[in-house]
């Protein structure tokens, strides 16, 4: 199972007893496999304002997730299977529950976290707003015993729609797209271009699946027009962000701030090439087997093996 190897690489890693790490090998394969096989009881909708109140009224939603402008602010709130909780009640090693559970907290966080960065995205890019999940300076929690759906919208935005936010490709793209944006609210252009050139890096990443998978037109993906473009910003990243600049280092926003601005829509269409490659919005089943035989790279977007260790 990758899942098992993934987390014993992490408690080697931070020299966990033998005793433990087998532990939780046979708890996996027994007492987890059981938990994921039962009907889920618990869900959890997670809310927070993402922002100030903006001037437009609107409500938007998929069913499980929903955006919303109220008086108070701009909500965001969407409702996933509660995984997070109930482990002390099934696991009595403390060590061993501790890695079990503490790998569900972020497993539901990445899902909650998948599910909002299509709105994320349709907020600050679409509407040209500011919000923050991460951040959010109001937040609710809300645990209940059923599924409860929002009212779904009648006519989705495309972007919400077209963005499958739980691919880590995707979701990791969107990131770096909002954090431009955000940088270059406040004038940190040379910051907001290295986020900018980690799209298109992700974009020959996925590039070279396809190519490997033999799936789908990677030449599509990063259209030929755009190809100077990419290139051009990924040469002003090495000059002006990456390393210090030999030039011209005061006058950087004064010379590029148009062009990188101008880029926005260009990125975001990068954006939505690399997540509709993909065939379905859900990169995983999230049962049993689907979770525990998830391609590495999914339990690496939101676990700590792939952090360099000082």
């Amino acid at each position: 199972m990758i899942v098992l190897a993934v987390l014993s690489e992490e408690m080697m890693s931070e020299e966990y007893p033998v005793g433990v790490i087998a532990s939780v090998k046979d708890l996996w394969k027994s007492t987890v496999k059981t938990q994921l096989n039962l009907k889920p009881t618990r869900f959890i909708t997670e809310e927070r304002r993402i922002s100030e109140p903006v001037e437009n009224k609107f409500i938007v939603s998929d069913g499980v997730t929903q955006i919303e402008s109220k008086e108070d602010g701009v909500w965001i709130s969407t409702t996933i299977e509660d995984y997070r909780s109930g482990w002390s009640e099934v696991i009595k090693n403390d060590e061993s529950r501790d890695v079990i559970s503490t790998y569900f907290h972020f497993l539901t966080q990445y899902w909650v976290r998948s599910n909002v960065i299509p709105f994320l995205t349709y907020f600050n890019i679409d509407l040209d707003e500011s919000g923050d999940w991460v951040h959010a300076n109001l937040s609710r929690r809300i645990i209940s015993e059923n599924l409860e759906n929002f009212p779904k919208s009648m006519a989705l935005p495309e972007t919400i729609k077209n963005i499958y936010g739980h691919h880590p490709i995707v979701h990791n793209a969107c990131f770096h797209l909002i954090k431009a944006k955000r940088l270059m609210r406040f004038n940190f252009f040379e910051e907001a271009i290295v986020n900018l050139d980690c799209i298109y890096s992700l974009a020959l990443q996925r590039s070279k699946e396809l190519e490997r998978i033999s799936c789908g037109d990677s030449k599509q993906l990063i259209p030929a027009k755009d190809l100077v473009t990419f290139q051009w910003f990924r040469k002003i990243r090495g000059e002006f962000a990456a390393h210090p600049s030999r030039t011209k280092w005061w006058d950087f926003a004064e010379i590029f701030d148009s062009k990188i601005e101008s880029s926005e829509l260009l990125y975001k269409q990068l954006v939505l090439n690399i997540s509709l490659s993909y065939p379905s919005r859900e990169p995983i089943n999230r049962n049993y087997d689907g979770i525990s035989n998830a391609d590495r790279k999914y339990h690496e977007c939101f676990w700590f093996n792939r952090i360099p260790k000082f």
